[in-house]
């Protein structure tokens, strides 16, 4: 079914950012890249250790076995938004001032 596809898709897509990540730095050569690669990976490694050692269940009626937190797709997705804000805060520069 359409739906079926549609979250397969959405299951990949940490692997394929993380592969878009490399892509770009393999095309740009640009170090950003990279370290936003590695990060990605770093964290998918940390969930998973740490998955090892808390061993947290899955919620109820849940189709996947072993432990459940912390969620790959949720640390993954808050990397990006860390990665987002500091990449952001460093690089755009805003001068605009608040009037009194």
């Amino acid at each position: 079914s359409k739906l079926g596809k549609l979250a397969a898709v959405v299951t990949l897509s940490p692997n394929l950012a993380a592969f878009g990540l490399a892509a770009a730095f393999v095309v740009t050569r640009r170090l950003p890249w990279l370290w936003a690669f590695v990060g990605a990976v770093a964290v998918d490694l940390a969930c998973a250790a740490l998955k090892e050692v808390l061993g947290h269940p899955r919620p109820a009626g849940s189709y996947r076995k072993g432990p459940g937190m912390p969620s790959e797709h949720a640390a993954f997705a808050a990397f990006c938004a860390v990665h987002l804000c500091l990449w952001v805060l460093f690089r755009v520069r805003c001068y605009m001032g608040l009037k009194a």
